[in-house]
Order: C-alpha cells, then structure tokens, then sequence
C-alpha cells in the first residue's frame, strides 16, 4: 500500500515539472529507445533477461509506432540421447533473436496543454516474436503481444530515462502469464 501512495504522489510531482524537455512532443518526432531487463526469480519462476533497441516515428499528435528488435537469453532443456537409460538432458542458456512493431498512444497532450515538458505517459502495445532453435523446441517460431503503459523523463531535450511495464501473451506460454518490467535509456530527435 505505502508502495502504491509513494507511486501516485511521485506521478504526480513529476507531472507537475515543465521544463524545456519535450521541444517537439510527439509528431514527426523519431525515437531511439534501448531497453532490457536482468535475469532474476520470483515466485519460484525464472524470468529471462533481455535487451531490445528501437526506433519510432510520431506520426500523429498522439500516435508513435515503430519496430524492436534484440536478444532474449533463456534457460532450455535439450535431449540428448533417447536411446540411454535414463534419457540423457542438459540444461542450458541460449540466446535467441526477438522483434517486434509497437504503437504507442500518449495521453500527456489531454492531460497538460503545451510542448515544453519533460515527462512523457501512454499506453503501448507489441507484436513480436522470436526464434528458439529446433534443438531446444518444437515450436521454434513464437510470438508474443504485450499489453501496458509507459513513462520516459528526459533530462534534457533529446535523452532521457524510460519504463514500461504491463503484462505479455505468448503462444509457448500458452496464455497472459508474464508481468514486464521494461528499464532503459530514450533519445529522441
């Protein structure tokens, strides 16, 4: 509870800056977004570590889409021989390719009339995918949507801080199993 009060007041304060950090706000504007997440449990679930970098364009007022690609590293199982008994399996991490598209809506232009801010809010959504070799899956083409929202502080007028956070669906998982926590670093020009 004390953790959600100190999220709304810490909104609410950082809305309330404006500041010369958002010159051009969304239209015609490209953005450089490089994000990730560590390796860590939770739960007594493994939630892999990744990285992504992406680039959009503003193409409306308050539309943003683009494209994502990056590296996921994930823990798999292979079988290794059938014929012995017991069935010998190694576990291992592999790195596998993932991409996406991503439409970002953002609500700060309704909330606080202007161009000059430095806080940035809206909702996002991905369609992506990935591939995972053979070896280690039958299904090695996977796909995944995310569904969540987003918040970038910039500190001067092209580089800033980014998150977001929502929940992820993916055909391996079988169903909206993964909260996301996305960090990283946003430069716009």
């Amino acid at each position: 509870m004390t953790r959600n009060i100190f999220l709304v007041a810490f909104m609410l304060v950082v809305m309330g800056l404006t500041a010369y950090g958002q010159e051009s706000f969304i239209k015609d504007r490209w953005n450089v977004k490089i994000t990730g997440a560590p390796e860590f449990t939770y739960n007594n679930r493994l939630y892999n570590a990744f990285f992504m970098a992406g680039l959009s364009y503003g193409f409306h007022d308050h539309f943003e889409a683009g494209l994502a690609i990056g590296a996921k590293r994930g823990l798999y199982t292979n079988l290794l021989n059938i014929d012995e008994t017991p069935p010998i399996f190694v576990t291992e991490y592999h790195l596998h390719p993932i991409y996406n598209i991503h439409f970002n809506y953002h609500l700060l232009p309704h909330l606080v009339p202007g161009e000059n801010i430095r806080f940035d809010l809206y909702i996002t959504t991905h369609l992506g995918g990935s591939y995972i070799s053979e070896r280690y899956t039958n299904t090695p083409f996977g796909w995944h949507t995310f569904l969540g929202g987003g918040v970038s502080y910039y500190f001067t007028r092209n580089f800033g801080i980014n998150a977001e956070m929502g929940r992820e669906m993916g055909l391996r998982s079988g169903g909206w199993n993964d909260n996301k926590l996305r960090l990283g670093v946003v430069v716009k020009f």
